[in-house]
């Protein structure tokens, strides 16, 4: 079984899918070039379902919501993105690109050169940002399923997400202390 990072976006959208210890299965940019409307969305679709094949869980950039670039394209993109993944019986999370960051470099305002160092050090070789921000969402995608965060910055943006998809921690009970009788 295998786990799915997803940077979609107009132009170049990364994939990214490892294998249960973590090493990079697959790496792949899918360049939509000059791809409109449908036709892009089709490119997407289909290389993206082509990469979810053995795939137990995925994670998916979410939006940047004070984005002023073409953010109804990009809604359409994640739209199909999700469809794929609901048709195709693997469960999702949506991780917003500030939480890909901080579990990626332990910073919410890390670079493109951030993230691509942060990758480096990993071992992963990669062509492009899109590539990198992919591995770190199959990363938070292995992590979030088998609840493995390693690091605190990991360990917080699982706790965020669980919490933003409404998911709760069991409580620890409360220890009664009982005094001794004298």
């Amino acid at each position: 079984m295998g786990f799915l990072g997803i940077d979609q976006s107009l132009k170049a959208s990364g994939l990214c899918r490892i294998d249960e210890t973590g090493a990079v299965d697959a790496i792949s940019t899918v360049d939509t070039g000059d791809a409109r409307d449908g036709e892009r969305l089709v490119l997407i679709k289909r290389a993206v379902a082509a990469m979810a094949s053995g795939v137990e869980f995925a994670a998916m950039e979410g939006y940047a919501y004070d984005s002023t670039n073409r953010p109804f394209a990009l809604g359409e993109i994640g739209g199909v993105i999700k469809v794929l993944l609901v048709e195709s019986g693997i469960p999702y999370v949506a991780v917003p690109p500030v939480l890909v960051k901080k579990f990626a470099t332990g910073s919410t305002t890390a670079s493109k050169e951030d993230m691509m160092t942060a990758c480096t050090a990993r071992g992963v070789e990669y062509s492009d940002d899109n590539q990198a921000d992919a591995f770190f969402l199959a990363c938070i995608a292995r992590a979030y399923a088998r609840d493995t965060g390693r690091y605190r910055c990991e360990m917080e943006v699982l706790r965020a997400l669980r919490k933003s998809q409404g998911e709760k921690k069991p409580r620890r009970r409360a220890r009664r202390l009982v005094k001794a009788a004298v």
